[in-house]
């Protein structure tokens, strides 16, 4: 057993708990969905989930929308999709990834 986050999109909080399932392994599992949601809300999630920042080089962006959905993908791979997704560039920061790009 592990644990495991959703997000309650109702409340806008993260949620952690206990993974009962006997087969469960750290980092497999994640099923992240996002339907027309904010890219800032998006990052957000992502950021206090994975536990490290994510800034964009541009605040117009955090008002894109955003839909799309990832099973077992891991934060590398989600990035690389969104960052694909926006036309933008992701750089490694110190302290986690900025996101450059113009907006929507």
């Amino acid at each position: 057993p592990g644990l495991k986050g959703s997000y309650q999109k109702t409340g806008g909080s993260l949620v952690k708990s206990t993974n009962t399932e006997f087969d469960f392994k750290p980092g497999e599992g994640e099923h992240w969905v996002f339907v027309d949601t904010p890219l800032g809300e998006v990052m957000t999630t992502l950021s206090k989930f994975y536990q490290l920042n994510i800034a964009f080089s541009n605040e117009g962006m955090k008002d894109c929308p955003y839909t799309g959905s990832f099973v077992d993908q891991g934060l590398e791979k989600i990035l690389e999709v969104i960052t694909l997704t926006f036309d933008a560039d992701l750089q490694k920061t110190e302290d986690g990834y900025l996101l450059v790009g113009k907006g929507c």
